[in-house]
């Protein structure tokens, strides 16, 4: 072992002594000389980690004193190490146009990120401002950065002091945001009252001018007050909003009201206008002049009549409607240079849709089958020469069958096969969203003759027959016999998605048939689609993609298992992985299986004893008690440490087992929570074992090339060879951790769950 007398041996802490002691605690960007002498010391920072690693690598676990002080000052060495290259990076010294970049890139757009309520500290102004000094005076000198007011709340009172310290804040933010619109999110409880002398909300009220997006979170008696009435009591006028754009209401309120009504037709310049509610009757008065977007989503419990669906009417949409969202029975009207019926016109005007020249979206939740006839153009229309010409996406929806809703209708299982021409009468759909949506046996190759142009499909595993129709059109599979003729090609698709529920995933791991279909779909979409880009596409058009969808993350990690080991029998293992024989293949599974049961077990004490503090009384049973575990899981991780895994199968066994995120959930302990943890050193050692392991697992995965990996909670893609995400050390993460514990170590790869949702 080392000589702890020497000053500069590799075991002594007192060596890391930074050569900027006064950077350490600041963001400050070094100067040249402090970043010459960061260079010049960093080498022998690294000789000693390397070194040290050399002992402990010649040495075993032990509970020798010395051994636990050289993976301590291995841990301490490395960090150093991190901490100075930090200030080496090119964070520190960009230039002035890549600042510019990162600064416009994080300008607050509500037409490109969706406008909700945010912590203070996640806002990009904020973040900006805290990476250095140069960086905050530039965000401070950026006043189009503060226009997002995104976290107020009107929830309760605080006390006067707390209050006048708000206040405070929002008025250093309406300053530092100049003279330009405003984005503001108002969270309320579904009880409160407007009140305009509120001191937040009548300092908001003074730049009224100035709001351009809305959104507020309350109760309809508060929605009413604020946009439609003012306070009744009160002489002053209600709200002009000049320039408000952008709307969304998302009403809390539980309430049996048979009719609600909210009117914002006098906001003439309102661009989108979203309304999220809960009421059975509704009732929408809108200016028709310059909207472009309309969604309304009913949230409320679905425990009635299951014919009559809740009902919405809307007065008045123009025909500059691009973007529709509906989730009621809903009863339109349109203004009238926009009205145009097959012949006369029925009795109420206000039934049935009139002519969308210009919708590209449209996405309706069918509640019943009578919503889904009257919520689309009627063949009347339609045969009148009035077909939705412009529209791009589809989005169809039912609702989950839950209650007594099932018992009066299965869904539209026998009523959308009829439907089906009315639906897609046009050969130029490009996105067709089917969720909850069954098909029946021949629909799907219907749908797909009538929509040659489609790019992205998203549904519902379909049946057997229409699987296999579709993997012989997108690849070179022969056509099952009993399918028929082989189905056309569809050259365009781009993207598709499948969700499955449980029972699904069971069936597709026994049926051979089903996951040899969805074997051939990934590659055939996506392998060569970039390749085949056309010339005149457009840059909005679907990025290649695969996914299936899965109920939560074990049901995508057992299929994932499941496809990427078909994948691995065949894959090479010539490239110096040591192959072991059956029997000892087997010894080595065992092993690894026992070691991850008594791991869990041990997690598991450990989760137990955190949620209870020791009693004083006693204290020294307790410590017994304590000793002992940390004495077995000593034993447990030396043993974890002493497996011998090579590129191969042996590392597979991690991947099968998942013992590597019950080390990782070791390794991530908060200080304090695992007993002797300052003797035993258990989270840099399980740290050091998962650097170890994370190695042989990066080389096993650049050799192997597995082709499915997680993305999101419950995702499952197919990776092409060609796909960057190989190269990158993120590959384990998708592959081995599934994003089980960190979701925000792998946004810039995850795609959201719910893109169907609306």
């Amino acid at each position: 072992m080392s000589n702890r007398n020497d000053p500069h041996d590799c075991g002594s802490l007192s060596f890391l002594k930074s050569p900027v002691p006064h950077l350490l605690e600041t963001n400050r960007v070094p100067s040249d000389e402090e970043r010459k002498k960061i260079v010049d010391f960093l080498p022998l920072a690294k000789d000693r980690a390397r070194r040290l690693q050399e002992q402990l690598d010649k040495s075993s676990a032990t509970s020798d004193s010395s051994w636990f002080e050289d993976i301590r000052a291995l841990c301490e060495t490395e960090a150093f190490i991190c901490k100075h290259e930090g200030y080496l990076s090119a964070i520190h010294n960009l230039p002035n146009e890549i600042l510019v970049l990162i600064f416009l890139a994080c300008l607050p757009d509500v037409h490109s990120t969706p406008l909700c309520p945010a912590e203070w500290y996640t806002i990009s102004s904020f973040r900006l401002s805290q990476v250095c000094q140069t960086w905050r005076d530039l965000a401070l000198c950026t006043p189009l950065l503060w226009v997002n007011l995104i976290g107020i709340s009107l929830h309760s009172s605080l006390p006067p002091r707390q209050e006048k310290s708000y206040l405070a804040f929002i008025k250093t933010l309406l300053a530092r945001s100049g003279d330009h619109d405003l984005q503001l999110c108002i969270s309320t409880t579904p009880m409160s009252h407007f009140q305009r002398d509120h001191p937040v909300l009548a300092l908001l009220i003074q730049h009224q001018h100035r709001w351009s997006a809305l959104d507020l979170r309350c109760g309809i008696d508060f929605v009413q007050a604020m946009l439609e009435n003012g306070q009744p009591s009160s002489p002053m006028p209600p709200l002009s909003l000049p320039n408000l754009r952008w709307l969304r209401l998302i009403l809390l309120d539980v309430t049996n009201t048979p009719l609600t009504t909210i009117n914002v037709a006098r906001f003439h310049h309102l661009d989108e206008v979203t309304i999220l509610h809960p009421y059975r009757h509704l009732r929408v008065l809108l200016s028709s002049k310059h909207l472009r977007v309309y969604k309304e989503v009913f949230w409320g419990e679905y425990d009635y009549d299951p014919w009559r669906g809740p009902i919405s009417s809307v007065k008045e949409l123009g025909r500059g409607l691009e973007e529709m969202a509906l989730s009621t029975k809903c009863a339109v009207s349109f203004s009238r240079e926009a009205r145009a019926f097959g012949g006369e016109p029925p009795d109420d005007s206000n039934s049935t849709f009139a002519t969308l020249e210009n919708l590209t979206t449209l996405a309706l939740r069918l509640y019943d089958p009578p919503s889904l006839i009257y919520s689309i153009p009627t063949p009347s229309v339609i045969d009148a020469g009035w077909p939705l010409s412009r529209l791009k996406i589809l989005k169809l929806t039912a609702p989950a069958t839950t209650g007594n809703w099932t018992s009066h209708w299965q869904g539209p299982r026998s009523h959308l096969p009829s439907l089906i021409p009315l639906l897609l009468p046009f050969g130029h759909l490009q996105r067709l969203h089917l969720k909850r949506v069954t098909l029946l046996g021949g629909d799907l190759c219907r749908i797909l003759a009538l929509t040659p142009s489609l790019e992205e499909l998203i549904m519902d595993l379909p049946c057997a027959t229409d699987l296999e129709q579709l993997a012989a059109g997108l690849s070179n599979m022969p056509a099952a016999p009993n399918v028929g003729s082989k189905a056309s090609s569809i050259p365009k698709l781009r993207g598709l998605a499948i969700e499955l529920n449980s029972q699904e995933v069971n069936q597709l791991i026994s049926r051979t048939n089903e996951s040899h279909c969805l074997l051939l779909l990934g590659p055939a979409i996506v392998a060569d689609c970039a390749q085949n880009r056309e010339p005149n596409q457009d840059d909005h058009s679907v990025m290649p993609y695969f996914r299936l969808i899965f109920p939560d993350i074990r049901a995508a990690r057992n299929v994932q298992l499941s496809f990427n080991m078909s994948n691995y029998r065949a894959a090479d293992h010539s490239l110096g992985s040591e192959e072991l024989d059956p029997k000892a293949k087997k010894a080595l599974r065992q092993e690894v299986y026992r070691l991850k049961a008594k791991f869990r077990e041990a997690i598991s004490k450990v989760m137990n004893s955190s949620s209870t503090k020791p009693v004083k009384s006693k204290e020294s049973r307790r410590r017994g008690s304590r000793s002992d575990f940390a004495s077995d899981l000593n034993n447990l991780l030396a043993k974890a440490e002493g497996l011998k895994l090579r590129q191969g199968r042996r590392i597979a066994n991690l991947y099968i087992t998942s013992l590597h995120l019950s080390v990782r959930y070791l390794s991530r302990l908060e200080d304090g929570v695992l007993p002797e943890d300052d003797k035993y050193l258990f989270r840099q050692r399980a740290s050091l074992l998962l650097s170890r392991w994370d190695e042989i697992m990066l080389v096993d995965l650049k050799v192997r090339k597995l082709e499915w990996a997680l993305k999101g909670r419950r995702s499952l893609v197919y990776l092409p060879k060609s796909d960057e995400l190989h190269a990158l050390p993120q590959i384990k993460d998708a592959v081995y951790d599934g994003l089980e514990d960190d979701m925000a170590r792998f946004n810039e790869f995850i795609w959201p769950d719910s893109t169907w949702e609306y």
